[in-house]
């Protein structure tokens, strides 16, 4: 026996159902990228599309068409809304920035092996509060603060597990902070790392950070060229 299709029940049901559904299937941050009136127009537009629908495939094919133009937007609109950050990063050990070093080791491991010749030791855990600065000298313009800690996990003490704040202190994002977590390899030219999260302007953000070598080296620190990508 066929099932009845009650198009009354449809159009109180599907609308909010069918938007949560868009937004879910785009990985859409709710309040971050879709705007109040978005949503109701969006709303708006189910609810015309069931009034109109004679039949259950005619209903199904007037949703999918909107679903397409639906991701089409959401996803041109979180592209135009992506920031783009770059500043450089002075991982200081020797106090190059100023009296005092802005990094420090906490722990620093024996070696494990006689012929081991690098600087850094797997277990050996350094806490950071860098400055971040708009070009590559330390007196260029100041940006913020870089600060976290990072503990070596591989041999030799090349591949870090990295937590960090980047905090801004000047500028249009002045008492704003990014969260940033990842692997860095420094074997590696550039290093990727995930956006977590922030605070202020950057709340509920997520995107990406690239980091390169400027002028670093493992047993003194130096200069960390990073590009941010928020969304």
């Amino acid at each position: 026996m066929p099932t009845s299709y009650n198009v009354e029940k449809v159009r109180e049901d599907v609308p909010l159902l069918l938007l949560a559904a868009i937004l879910v299937l785009n990985n859409t941050p709710l309040l971050s990228n879709v705007t109040v009136p978005f949503i109701q127009s969006l709303t708006h537009s189910l609810s015309l599309i069931i009034s109109m629908a004679s039949s259950p495939s005619l209903l199904f094919s007037l949703l999918l068409a909107l679903l397409a133009v639906t991701t089409t937007a959401i996803r041109s609109s979180t592209e135009e809304h992506t920031i783009h950050l770059h500043f450089y990063m002075h991982d200081d050990y020797t106090g190059y920035t100023g009296s005092k070093p802005t990094a420090i080791h906490i722990i620093t491991m024996p070696k494990t092996s006689p012929n081991d010749t690098s600087p850094r030791t797997f277990g050996d855990m350094v806490a950071l509060n860098n400055f971040l600065t708009e070009g590559p000298d330390h007196k260029s313009q100041h940006v913020g603060r870089a600060q976290g800690f990072a503990v070596r996990v591989a041999e030799g003490g090349s591949v870090s597990d990295l937590s960090l704040h980047l905090v801004f202190e000047q500028g249009a994002y002045n008492g704003s902070s990014l969260t940033v977590h990842g692997r860095i390899p420094m074997d590696q030219p550039v290093r990727e790392s995930v956006v977590i999260g922030g605070t202020g302007h950057f709340r509920f953000a997520k995107g990406y950070m690239l980091s390169k070598n400027y002028d670093y080296n493992l047993a003194t620190g130096g200069v960390v060229e990073i590009d941010v990508f928020v969304m």
